[in-house]
């Protein structure tokens, strides 16, 4: 009967899930004004979509390369700043966005 009650637990706690749900963006339309933005200074950028506090949000990085005091902003699906991070005073509001999950990348010039 042991065995029985033991086995029936493990079943059961293997078919949990544990997966979290995150609301999801669907293309945010100020995302044209930032990769058009980044065209127009003549820069190099990217823009990834990351799985970060249960909501998908956007890393908009406005320029690659030879740019050292430039930022990087993640913002959320409405186009709200949530964090910054980088330029030459190496600012960081983006304390724990190490633990965002990359799902996809959107954009890159």
């Amino acid at each position: 009967m042991t065995k029985t009650l033991f086995a029936l637990l493990l079943f059961f706690h293997a078919c949990q899930d544990d997966s979290v749900s995150i609301s999801k963006c669907t293309s945010p339309t100020w995302l044209e004004a930032e990769k058009t933005s980044i065209i127009q200074q003549g820069h190099k950028g990217q823009i990834t979509k990351y799985a970060h506090k249960n909501q998908e949000v956007y890393l908009i990085q406005g320029c690659l390369q030879n740019c050292a005091d430039y930022m990087d902003v993640v913002k959320d699906c409405g186009g709200k700043v949530i964090c910054e991070r980088g330029g030459i005073a190496g600012i960081n509001t983006c304390i724990d966005f190490d633990k965002a999950v990359k799902l996809e990348e959107v954009w890159k010039n």
